[in-house]
């Protein structure tokens, strides 16, 4: 069973919307500043580049969350 937030689930819709959101600004920060770095990449290397940094940088490999990771 799934227990639903507290504060119902229009709120927690839109709670996750803002982060889908930010997520998404974030990735297009970092495409933004790919191409800056790297101006004669061709569009296959930026991908790469891309999702190399979504796969490696800090938290990435354990859910970016903070704290100790723990067994399921």
């Amino acid at each position: 069973m799934v227990r639903m937030d507290a504060r119902g689930p229009t709120e927690t819709a839109r709670r996750l919307r803002i982060a889908l959101d930010l997520h998404d600004a974030g990735v297009s920060l970092m495409r933004a500043r790919l191409r800056r770095l790297h101006p004669d990449a061709d569009a296959q290397e930026l991908r790469d580049r891309l999702k190399t940094w979504l796969q490696t940088r800090p938290g990435a490999r354990w859910g970016d969350a903070i704290g100790s990771r723990r067994k399921a």
